[in-house]
């Protein structure tokens, strides 16, 4: 993959909790569905580094489960359509985690992302706003072994001033991030004005 087609990809994985679903700003007018990145054609960004394995590395994440929130999801795992944008979740009910990133649990920076809500009613991550410093999100992979994140950060971000180096970027911790809409709906851009990220860190 091309330099600036990963930037690309990277920029659909921001877009991808507000696509795939059918909004409603009035009863006889639905909101259509928005393809788009918030990232400039020109966005570049290097890919993950790669590392070696460990024998505590994680194999391919099933389950999310936040105690906090009494949130329990399966995981699909996603990838790309065929216009090069990152897949999205087939239910509301799940997460997807993009699979050419890092493993949740492993090294760099994983990444799921949910829906907010879908038809005016509540999503996967509709209360994934009240999570605290120190909550608890733990994942459960295909081999039966959980790794355990703490919550270090939650932020909601502007389109434009999203950190994406610190979401997206090599890192040698094993982070996870979790990726929701927030702010206010602009009905002319058919999309939420800010995403929350929900930054966390492996517990050892």
């Amino acid at each position: 993959m091309s330099r600036k087609h990963y930037g690309l990809v990277i920029g659909a994985i921001v877009a991808i909790i507000c696509l795939g679903m059918v909004w409603w700003p009035e009863p006889s007018q639905p909101r259509q569905h928005q393809r788009s990145s918030p990232l400039p054609d020109d966005f570049t960004q290097t890919k993950p580094a790669k590392t070696k394995a460990s024998p505590r590395d994680m194999s391919e994440p099933r389950t999310l489960r936040i105690p906090a929130l009494k949130l329990e999801a399966p995981i699909e795992s996603v990838g790309l359509t065929k216009s090069g944008d990152m897949d999205v979740p087939s239910s509301d009910k799940s997460v997807g985690w993009y699979r050419f990133g890092p493993v949740p649990g492993n090294v760099g920076n994983a990444v799921l992302a949910g829906h907010l809500d879908v038809h005016g009613k509540p999503a996967i991550f509709w209360d994934l706003q009240n999570l605290r410093l120190g909550d608890v999100i733990e994942i459960k992979d295909d081999k039966g072994q959980t790794a355990r994140f703490k919550v270090n950060a939650t932020q909601a971000f502007k389109l434009a001033d999203a950190p994406l180096e610190r979401i997206f970027g090599n890192s040698d911790q094993r982070h996870l991030n979790l990726i929701t809409c927030s702010g206010a709906w602009h009905n002319d851009q058919r999309d939420y004005s800010e995403r929350l990220v929900v930054f966390t860190q492996l517990l050892e």
